[in-house]
C-alpha cells in the first residue's frame, strides 16, 4: 500500500550486555519498558529531560518478561530510564507499536 521496499538489516547476535555496553558511551537514551515494576510516565521524563540531542532506544522483553537479573543489569545503566507502558501485560510486538506511538507523539 505504501509502494516502499524496504530491506531490514540483519545484524550479529548479540547478548544484552553487548548492546547496552556499546549504547552506554553514546549521546542516547534508552527506555526500558519494565512491566509491573516501573511507575515512570514517559510523559513526565520526556517533559522532564531533554532528549531532542539524543538518539532514542527502546527495549522490549521477550514473552514472559526480563529475568530479575536482566532487569538489575539494564538498570544499572545511567542512560537508562525505566518505563511503564500502562496496567496490561503487552505481547511482545504490541509494547513495540505502543512505545513507539507513544514517542512518536511526543517527540514529534
Amino acid at each position: 500500500q505504501c509502494e516502499r521496499l524496504d530491506f531490514q538489516k540483519i545484524h550479529k547476535i548479540q547478548n544484552l550486555k553487548e548492546i547496552l555496553d556499546e549504547l552506554q558511551n553514546t549521546n542516547s537514551l534508552i527506555f526500558f519498558c519494565e512491566e509491573r515494576t516501573s511507575n515512570n510516565s514517559i510523559r513526565s521524563i520526556i517533559q522532564n529531560t531533554k532528549i531532542l540531542d539524543k538518539k532514542i532506544y527502546a527495549l522490549v522483553g521477550p514473552e514472559g518478561g526480563f529475568s530479575n537479573k536482566e532487569k538489575d543489569l539494564i538498570n544499572s545503566y545511567k542512560n537508562t530510564i525505566s518505563v511503564n507502558l500502562g496496567k496490561n501485560i503487552l505481547r511482545t510486538e504490541t509494547a513495540t507499536i505502543s512505545i513507539l506511538s507513544i514517542l512518536k507523539n511526543f517527540c514529534l
